[in-house]
């Protein structure tokens, strides 16, 4: 765990004074690092195919000091089922769609939707990241604290939120993702997901761990056993 708040620590400071601009060379290293996260993550069929999936697995919930199981539906644009169950704890689930979010079958209010989008966003990172094209930005060079140089791309997402992928250039591995909802200029309330694991689960190329935090503490870690391509879902499945 120190591992992780180390590097979450890093970009923290690193988003605050990174330039978001860019220019024409900056344009071209993007385009060159996202042609690398697309190899990485089995090429461009591949990912296209993966608009939606099922995946399950282990949820350490560092709150309750327990394990229990996740199981996550998607579809690609901006739905998402999410049922946790802890045990000796009331199960959870968190649906998506598009816009409107639900918690436990009640509607949640417009923050912690968009934390919601979010979160959706982040399974979906190369896909994103192929469709952002030209319009993705490099905000500069994030130091690992084992020495490799990342880099961190800003993908283009609705007014409001912040998307920021860190990526290692020489694999093409995304090794963490930051969402951030903005509140004010200024303020911004962050979540954030470190990946390990990259390799091949069931056709699907992901990286199988996630430590998650919010707001800059960390709050569980997702290991996944089960990642399977799906034509899609029924309507009813992301509603409450």
């Amino acid at each position: 765990m120190r591992l992780a708040l180390a590097l979450l620590f890093i970009l923290a400071a690193t988003t605050a004074t990174i330039v978001t601009a860019s220019n024409p060379a900056t344009a071209s290293e993007a385009a060159g690092l996202a042609k690398r996260v697309i190899a990485a993550y089995g090429g461009a069929r591949t990912i296209e195919q993966g608009g939606s999936f099922k995946q399950s697995g282990t949820l350490e919930s560092y709150r309750h000091g327990k394990t229990g199981t996740v199981e996550r539906r998607f579809t690609r644009p901006g739905r998402l089922r999410i049922e946790i169950r802890i045990p000796g704890e009331p199960p959870e689930s968190r649906i998506l769609d598009g816009e409107k979010g639900w918690r436990d079958g009640k509607p949640v209010p417009p923050m912690m939707a968009k934390a919601m989008y979010l979160q959706a966003a982040r399974l979906d990172l190369p896909w994103l990241i192929m469709q952002a094209g030209q319009n993705l930005q490099m905000l500069g060079p994030v130091k690992h604290d084992d020495g490799r140089d990342l880099e961190a791309l800003e993908i283009p997402m609705a007014e409001g939120i912040r998307l920021i992928a860190v990526v290692d250039p020489e694999t093409g591995h995304i090794v963490r993702s930051h969402g951030l909802i903005i509140l004010a200029p200024g303020q911004e309330v962050e979540f954030g997901t470190l990946y390990e694991g990259h390799g091949d689960l069931n056709g699907m190329i992901l990286d199988t761990e996630e430590t998650h935090f919010a707001r800059g503490q960390p709050t569980g870690k997702t290991t996944l056993e089960s990642s399977e391509v799906v034509e899609g879902f029924p309507d009813g499945v992301f509603r409450p």
